[in-house]
C-alpha cells in the first residue's frame, strides 16, 4: 500500500512540474513575441512625403537607358 501512495505523490509531482515548465515557456514566447514593435517606421505622414517615379526604358526610348522622369 506504501509504494502505491508513493507512485501517486511521484505522479502528481511530476505532473505538476511539467505543467509548470510548459506555463513558463508559453509565457517566455509570449513576452517575445509582446517585444516587436506594433507601429510600423513608416508613418503615414512619411509616406505622402515620398515621391513616385516612372521609369522608361526599351526600344520606344532607344540609347536613353534607366531614364527616371519626374
Amino acid at each position: 500500500m506504501m509504494k502505491n501512495a508513493q507512485r501517486l505523490i511521484s505522479l502528481a509531482l511530476n505532473s505538476i512540474f511539467i505543467i509548470a515548465i510548459v506555463v513558463i515557456l508559453f509565457q517566455l514566447t509570449d513576452q517575445v513575441g509582446a517585444s516587436r514593435p506594433l507601429k510600423h517606421p513608416l508613418s503615414p505622414t512619411s509616406i505622402k512625403t515620398l515621391k513616385v517615379s516612372q521609369a522608361y526604358s526599351g526600344p520606344s526610348r532607344s540609347g536613353t537607358g534607366h531614364n527616371t522622369v519626374y
